[in-house]
């Protein structure tokens, strides 16, 4: 009996073992990766990345992808047809090849011709050379990644992008030379909310409001439009983010939001740095307007506990900051009368 017992064991061990090695071969998503995923470069120096599909049991039949750089560091010199699609011999046109190197972007679409079946092998879709220019580190990562089956549907996709470290060059050996200074850290620049207002309002198509921190935090108030992704998950979401655009980057306590910063600083981005999202005042409460979540009050005057905002533009708001709200508006004598007419 014992020995049937153990012989029934193993026998559902391995069936279970099956089930998850089915499982997960069938929840495989498509992959598109930059290889080398990491490169080591000096300045002068050139080199080639081929940008990589593995299908994973899926039918590509077309491919779109743009690639973020940083202009300051890296000269894309050209960028090449691969063979992942016509590896069986099947006709392919290229939509789409275009090199940027004023905003650091390269775009690409290929697609098969005069065929119904997508390829299922793993292959190279393209190569892009590269001229290194400076020193420091540059992302390169894959955006608007969309690879779509003979149907033309899009399938979903994991993105592995990469990064080029940029040091000094080598100099020759010589008796008693110092030792290099190391390669400058890539920086951030810390700005104030009333800089922040300025660069929104002087170019608001070129600005991305990032809030890291947590989605409770985010849901509860955020200033409209604002992209959220926490702290933990920048590095992997990273390539969500536009490079050619100025981030601006806010946290409650303005901590997290620096450490986010030299994320996005190490990867290419023009990051900024908000000073404490609790300081936001006027400019940003009534032109970007801070999203709060709605809570019902009753009426009540402003000298009392809590009290109701009737802008068009704002739902109701804490007493504490009304008061701060109202101290501001004194600097502008339209803005406060507006206020002083709504506040009952």
């Amino acid at each position: 009996m014992r020995r049937i017992g153990v012989r029934r064991g193993i026998v559902c061990c391995c069936a279970l073992l099956l089930i998850l090695c089915l499982t997960t071969a069938t929840s495989a998503t498509p992959k598109i990766s930059v290889n080398p995923s990491f490169i080591e470069a000096s300045p002068g120096e050139n080199f080639t990345i081929e940008i990589r599909i593995d299908p994973n049991g899926a039918e590509i039949y077309a491919v779109q992808y743009d690639l973020y750089f940083n202009p300051n560091i890296l000269n894309a010199t050209s960028q090449s047809q691969g063979t992942l699609l016509s590896k069986d011999g099947a006709t392919t046109s290229v939509l789409i090849n275009k090199i940027n190197n004023t905003i650091g972007k390269i775009e690409y679409g290929e697609t098969r011709m005069g065929v119904k079946e997508g390829v299922k092998e793993a292959g190279v879709i393209s190569y892009i050379s590269f001229e290194v220019l400076g020193t420091g580190k540059s992302g390169l990562n894959l955006s608007n990644v969309i690879l779509s089956d003979p149907n033309a549907t899009s399938i979903e996709t994991t993105i592995e992008s990469g990064i080029v470290v940029v040091g000094a060059p080598a100099t020759p050996a010589t008796t008693a030379s110092p030792s290099p200074a190391p390669s400058p850290t890539p920086t951030y620049t810390d700005i104030t909310v009333e800089d922040a207002y300025k660069m929104y309002e002087e170019n608001p198509t070129q600005i991305t409001f990032l809030d890291v921190r947590t989605e409770e935090e985010y849901n509860a108030e955020h200033i409209l439009d604002a992209v959220n992704i926490p702290l933990s998950e920048l590095e992997e979401r990273i390539a969500e983010l536009d490079a050619t655009k100025k981030i601006i980057v806010y946290s409650q306590s303005g901590k997290i939001s620096r450490d986010a910063c030299e994320i996005l600083a190490e990867n290419g981005f023009h990051a900024y740095n908000q000073n404490c999202y609790t300081n936001l005042l006027l400019p940003l409460l009534l032109r970007l307007h801070l999203h709060f979540h709605p809570h019902q009050h009753r009426r009540q005057h402003l000298r009392r506990p809590c009290c109701h905002l009737r802008l068009p533009l704002l739902p109701p708001l804490p007493y504490p900051l009304l008061r701060r709200l109202r101290h501001s508006l004194r600097k502008d004598g339209n803005e406060y009368r507006v206020l002083k007419s709504q506040l009952q």
